[in-house]
């Protein structure tokens, strides 16, 4: 009888939701630093110009 039994599945819902949390918030990051690359040259360009 003891070999029946199924293991229980412990913590996944936060499992989850942390990944799911995480996800977002490395996107976030992601478009930040894809806005700074994409920003770069300019900022680089403006900083020459009027440096």
């Amino acid at each position: 009888m003891t070999g029946n039994k199924k293991p229980q599945e412990v913590g996944e819902p936060q499992a989850a939701s942390k990944s799911f949390s995480d996800g977002n918030f490395n996107q976030f990051l992601h478009r930040i630093k894809a806005a700074i690359y994409k920003l770069a040259p300019w900022l680089f360009f403006m900083g020459v110009m009027h440096g």
